[in-house]
């Protein structure tokens, strides 16, 4: 009845995040008509299932109010889909990046029986490994970032770097990756791994107020500390990344030239025109988006007109050195397309090396499995341009 609280975990003493997982119909999250609230109602005196991840270390555990929390299952692969019954029996998906998902059952206290072995070729091909590694920031910070090593690695040979990007992603260190070109995206781990790449993802971190500079601080820090410890080429980096990724990569490059090459998907590229912008499908404006939500102005345009021109790429373009591929669906209504095509446009004006690929009847991601294909394919051709000295492809013109 919200007349008391009281703290069920510690998971800031034992650095781990601790989420319930939904277990029956009343806990399920519930949308309300305005497609933006949920609720979920949970009962104390059943307990709960939580999962956790902290460090190299995630798994599940069950709270219950005579016994707290008791772990049930934890590991440095990544375990996901975990079911229990009685208490005392589960079965669960276990993988990591060089091991396809197991489907394991599990007794409490004894010890696990794979079922199923999925992508049974696996083990005929060569296959790169992943780790997760920390860098730190110009202000003391720690921070983490997944580090993919290429296929045959070895510490004899100088490698190309492709850099993605977006907020925090180091959790995925340890997740299996089918290779194949069915990518909304265009960007595929195992793919690039295989073509013989470092792939690195860097946690990100952001100030109110200055989204476009807190990215730049963790990514050339963060490439900076790959790049003095790993055998990592430095005129062979290449930076990608998608909406709001997409962002990060066209201001980043505005900002430093450390990238040989570099690929914007679905980008935003002004934030006065984006901040004053109604996407048709929701009929709200993007206000909350920019004040409070993911671009973090903390104060609206009115209040910040500087802020808001700082941080878009746009009136940053005449710095820009770095080879860009540019691409959005001609229907995303999200991030508006205009928003790629006012970035292209200024750099061609300027004479930057810039192509954009538009995609008819798409939206924010690419669904249509010909156009996904053509994507990565453009996209794999780009860097291999420009990072191993591929051949240029007439569309490169």
């Amino acid at each position: 009845d919200g007349k008391s609280v009281r703290r069920l975990t510690s998971g800031r003493e034992n650095k781990l995040v601790y989420r319930i997982v939904s277990q029956r119909s009343e806990e399920q999250h519930k949308m309300n008509y305005n497609a933006e609230n949920y609720s979920g109602v949970f009962t104390l005196e059943k307990g709960m299932l939580l999962r956790f991840e902290g460090g190299k270390t995630n798994g599940y555990a069950y709270w219950d109010r005579e016994e707290g929390i008791k772990n049930l299952i934890s590991a440095k692969d990544y375990i996901s889909q975990f079911n229990i019954t009685d208490g005392k029996k589960f079965i669960y998906i276990q993988e990591n990046f060089d091991t396809p998902p197991l489907l394991v059952y599990q007794e409490k206290n004894k010890k696990y029986k794979i079922l199923y072995k999925s992508n049974p070729q696996h083990c005929t091909f060569e296959w790169g490994r992943s780790e997760k590694i920390s860098y730190t920031l110009p202000d003391g910070n720690v921070l983490s970032a997944a580090l993919f090593y290429p296929a045959k690695y070895d510490p004899k040979k100088q490698y190309p770097m492709i850099v993605h990007v977006y907020q925090k992603q180091s959790d995925l260190w340890n997740r299996y990756v089918n290779p194949g070109y069915g990518n909304t995206t265009g960007f595929n781990i195992s793919n690039l791994t295989s073509q013989g790449y470092f792939v690195l993802l860097p946690d990100i971190t952001f100030k109110v107020g200055n989204p476009g500079d807190s990215a730049v601080s963790c990514v050339v820090a963060a490439v900076t500390a790959v790049t003095d410890n790993w055998p990592i080429d430095i005129h062979r980096m290449g930076l990608i990344g998608q909406s709001f990724g997409g962002y990060e990569t066209d201001y980043i490059i505005t900002q430093t030239n450390i990238f040989t090459a570099a690929v914007a998907g679905a980008a935003i590229t002004d934030f006065i025109s984006g901040y004053l912008y109604a996407p048709f499908q929701k009929g709200q404006p993007n206000f909350w988006k920019y004040e409070y939500g993911q671009l973090r102005m903390g104060k609206s345009l009115f209040e910040d007109w500087d802020g808001y021109k700082n941080n878009s790429p746009i009136f940053h373009s005449a710095q820009v050195t770095t080879p860009l591929l540019s691409w959005i669906g001609e229907e995303d209504y999200q991030v508006h397309y205009y928003q790629t095509i006012e970035f292209y446009l200024a750099l061609r004006r300027q004479g930057k090396k810039n192509v954009m690929l538009i995609y008819p009847e798409e939206g924010h991601i690419i669904v249509e499995k010909s156009k996904q294909r053509h994507l990565t394919k453009s996209i794999e051709q780009w860097m291999h341009h420009y990072l191993q000295e591929g051949e240029k492809k007439d569309w490169m013109e």
